[in-house]
This record gives structure tokens, sequence and C-alpha cells, in this order.
């Protein structure tokens, strides 16, 4: 089953979606994996956990949503209907993990957790390729998963934004930030001290993704680690920890004081700290008013997806796409998704684990999404996973043949 963990990993984070024809969703090799897994589920009974029940919620809330949009006289499509698969894959993904989490050992779930990491080491290797365009590679391939993005990353760009295998510089910039919780993760459950070397690596493939959200997820998610470091944990690792990142930091600060290295750069990150007269935010902010309009015409259950709706502008900010399209009752079932567990007692690393997803997400979902993605929220559910394989959530094993007995 570890093999099975690991090529669901890989899959995730270093395959890109295949489009077969035109007007056809693009497939993943994570698409075929949920078959697999769903499978594997068939002949094996487990216990529900609130989680697996908010997601479920969805499945009756989606065609609320899509006749409530009907009545309004907004457009259905049958590719609403999609939304059913989308929901069925993060279900049935949450629950293998669980299962099998439930029954590896702590080796086992370290050997999961470097496999992870060297995945993240592969994206790095793989994005700092396509920033430079080293040997020239990157137009034999990045045309095929980011059509939008080719021309930023061949020709001399200057101001490249790597895509890795995903295609979205923003969806990989936050792969590298629940990598580098992982990996602060790792150093204190495991004590797995490569780490030191490794979140340097993962950083810089974050900042050449250009992605402002996976910077402020990622700064509010190290500081997190580092506050439960120096209150929970040992005083040398915490003092380590804190040396480390304050070094970091300010080599950081002094090498986008260089020319070239601001200007390709760090002026990015720079202006989007100023929220009020950055170009970029104030066009989300007018765009907004749009989806707004549609949310507020019936704010509790939504107009459904709206998947072929043509609309003048999309709505980045996920909190106002689920109120948009799910009502304040999805908003709600994705809030207690995430903060289930909250107040629950856990060991300090779990504690620090769970606080650092929960909050680097919902900052990263104010301008991008995650619950909408094929690929971060899988890999969320792969943290909660991990905090969720409690034995008391244990799932029990049973093979068909036993159920008739």
């Amino acid at each position: 089953m570890i093999n099975l963990v690991k090529l669901l990993i890989f899959s995730l984070i270093l395959t890109p979606s295949i489009s077969f024809m035109s007007g056809v969703p693009a497939l993943r090799l994570d698409d075929f994996l949920t078959g697999i897994l769903l499978a594997f589920l068939l002949f094996n009974r487990f216990r529900m956990n609130k989680r697996i029940v908010f997601l479920c919620l969805f499945f009756v809330l989606l065609p609320l949503s899509i006749f409530s949009g009907l009545s309004s006289d907004f457009n259905a499509s049958y590719g609403d209907l999609i939304q059913f698969y989308r929901y069925a894959k993060f279900i049935v993904i949450y629950i293998f993990l669980v299962y099998v989490f439930s029954r590896f050992t702590g080796h086992e779930i370290f050997c999961v957790l470097k496999f992870f990491m060297s995945c993240g080491l592969g994206l790095a290797i793989i994005v700092i390729f396509q920033y430079f365009d080293i040997f020239g590679l990157n137009k034999l391939y990045v045309h095929l998963i980011a059509p939008t993005q080719y021309h930023t990353l061949v020709g001399g760009y200057p101001f490249p934004r790597a895509v890795g295998m995903i295609g979205n510089p923003n969806e990989v910039g936050f792969i590298f930030v629940i990598i580098s919780i992982i990996s602060l993760y790792s150093l204190w459950k495991y004590d797995f001290r490569k780490v030191f070397l490794y979140i340097p690596l993962f950083f810089v493939g974050m900042v050449m993704t250009l992605s402002r959200s996976s910077f402020i997820a990622f700064i509010a998610a190290v500081f997190i680690f580092i506050v439960c470091f120096l209150f929970f944990s040992s005083p040398i690792k915490s003092l380590g920890v804190f040396i480390l990142f304050s070094l970091f930091s300010s080599f950081f600060i002094c090498l986008s004081q260089e020319s070239y290295i601001y200007e390709k750069v760090a002026w990015r990150y720079e202006s989007g700290m100023d929220i009020m007269s950055n170009s970029s935010m104030g066009a989300r902010f007018n765009n907004w008013q749009e989806n707004l309009d549609l949310a507020r015409s019936s704010p509790i259950i939504g107009v459904g997806p709206l998947r072929r709706m043509e609309m003048e502008h999309a709505a980045d900010n996920e909190w106002l796409l689920l109120w948009r399209s799910y009502g304040i009752v999805g908003v709600f079932l994705i809030i207690l998704f995430f903060t289930s567990g909250v107040f629950s007692r856990r060991p300090h690393p779990d504690k620090a684990l769970l606080y650092s997803i929960v909050v680097s997400s919902f900052l990263y979902m104010i301008p991008a999404t995650i619950f909408h993605s094929l690929v971060l929220f899988p890999l969320v559910i792969f943290v909660f996973a991990i905090l969720d394989r409690r034995k008391d959530m244990s799932f029990i094993s049973q093979s068909i043949d036993r159920r008739g007995t």
C-alpha cells in the first residue's frame, strides 16, 4: 500500500494534465489512480468521520444550488455535473489515505513524508530549469502543459513565472508551501534535520513562481511553526529553527536589494504588500463585483458552478466563488472541513501542522483556489489524513467474503 501512496503523491506533484480532445476535460494520472483506490476500498468497511460527512454534503448541496440558479434564469450545463466527480475523487483519496495511515507504523509514515519531500526537490529542480530556461527545454513541452504561460518562459521574457508540471504558477507556489509545512513537521516529529537544506530550496522554487498569495501563505505557515517550536519544542531545536529562519530572512532581504534580483523578482512581492495601490489586487476587487451580485441573488445555497455561463470576470477569490456557487452553506461546510479537530487534544507537532495548513490555506484562498483545484485539495487532504490517522477514527478492514458470514 505504501507504493500506491507514493504513486499518488508523485502523480499529484510531478505529472501534468493530459487533454485528449478539445471540449473534453483534461485527465491526470491520479484520476486513473482514484479508480484503483475506489476498487480497493470496496473490499473494506470504514467508520465515518466529520470530514467525510462535510464533503458528502456537497453531493446534496450541488443539485440544490444548480436548481436555485435555474430558477433565477442562470445558465446551467452538463459541465456543472462534473463537480460530482470532483467530490467523489476527494472523498475516495481522503478515505484511502486515512485507511492506510491508520495501519502504517511510524517508520512507514516517515518514509511517505520523505518521499513527499523528494518529490518537492524534483519539482524545485523543474522550476529552476523553467525559470532560467536551461538548455532551452521550455520550448519543447511548456506549450503542452501551460499554453497561457508559454510566452513568459521562452524568448527571454523579463518576468518568467515557473509552472512546474501543473501549468499554474500559483498552484505550484502553494505546493511548495504544503511541502515546506510537511518538512517542518518532519523536523519536529521525526528529527529529520535535512529539512534545513530542503526548505531554502523549496522557498526559492516558490519565489520563482512569482506567486504573492503563496508567499504570504508561506510566511504565515512558517511563523506558526516557529511560534509552536519556541513554546513547545526542545530549546536546542527551537533555537536552531529560529536562527535558521532569522538568517534566511536577513539573507533574502539583503539579496532583494540587488538591482537584478529586485527587477526580476522582489518588485512583485514588494508591490503586493501595498494592497490598496497594487494594480493587480485593485483589479481583483473590481472584478469581484459581478460575482458578488450573483452571490447576493441566492445567498443561502448559491446558484451553482455556472461553468458555461459567460462572465466578464472570473472569481479569483475562492471564498467568493464558494459563496456564489454554494451559498453560505457551502462556505460553512468548507470552514468546518478545515477546522474540524482544531480544539481537540493532539501532540504539539500535530497541532502546529493543523494550524499552519488551516491558516495558510485560508489566506491563499482569498486571491486563489484550493477546493476547486484537482491538485491542491488532494494535497491538503494528504495533510489532514496524517492528522486523522488516530486509532479512534481508524478503519475496520473486512473482506467481502467475511461480510456475508
